[in-house]
């Protein structure tokens, strides 16, 4: 139930993510407010996404949620000092290992203008082969390092990996199995 949130986000697909109706907290809805949290923010939904979020963290929450949310709330707050507190409070979670987390924490740190860090973390995504050239494309947050050619690089090798990933889909006969 968490991948469709988290995909519609990375699509830059915001509208249709709000319109999809998330499932219950506990059962993945956590993730989908997370996705919805950002979305609202970076379509300028700032004060709707500080709502939702705050509802977030209403419910009891395991000690990872709670620093992911500190991290948000950085995030909406614009403080690129308190977002890199909140990802030291993670520690040596598993989470840092997820190349979807990654990629996100060097999104919403590009977004606040904490352009060096968040390369890094953009660059430790495709190491992992999180190839989302579309969400480098498309959204604004990106639109400061357009000229960087560290984030050149990045748009570039993320595009590659992005049209192997395809080419291996469709010879393993993805495309039939979605009935296309």
């Amino acid at each position: 139930p968490t991948s469709l949130g988290q995909t519609l986000l990375m699509a830059c697909d915001i509208e249709r993510l709000l319109s999809v109706e998330p499932p219950p907290l506990g059962s993945g809805g956590d993730e989908w407010i997370q996705a919805r949290v950002t979305g609202l923010a970076l379509t300028g939904r700032r004060d709707e996404s500080r709502r939702l979020l705050a509802e977030m963290r209403q419910a009891p929450r395991v000690t990872a949620f709670q620093a992911w949310g500190d991290f948000l709330l950085a995030w909406l707050d614009r403080c690129p000092t308190d977002m890199l507190a909140g990802l030291s409070a993670l520690g040596s979670l598993k989470i840092h290992d997820d190349p979807e987390f990654v990629f996100r924490v060097g999104w919403l740190l590009c977004d606040v203008g904490e352009h060096d860090q968040g390369l890094l973390y953009l660059r430790r995504a495709l190491t992992k082969a999180y190839f989302v050239a579309p969400t480098l494309s498309a959204s604004s947050s990106f639109d400061p390092l357009r000229s960087d050619p560290r984030f050149q690089a990045i748009v570039e090798e993320a595009e590659v990996g992005r049209q192997q990933a395809l080419a291996a889909f469709r010879e393993a006969g993805g495309e039939r199995l979605l009935g296309r």
